[in-house]
């Protein structure tokens, strides 16, 4: 029984790290494309 919670622990755990890498890479992409659409609408304006 101790294992088995340990075990879901464990499994949480990269669960929630992984939801942050989601979170992480989705600000990041949302921050690249904001970026690119203000360089280039200041380049072509």
């Amino acid at each position: 029984m101790q294992f088995e919670s340990v075990e879901h622990i464990g499994f949480f755990k990269r669960a929630a790290a992984l939801s942050d890498a989601v979170v992480n890479a989705r600000l990041l992409s949302t921050f690249a494309s904001y970026y690119a659409y203000t360089y280039y609408s200041y380049r072509y304006l």
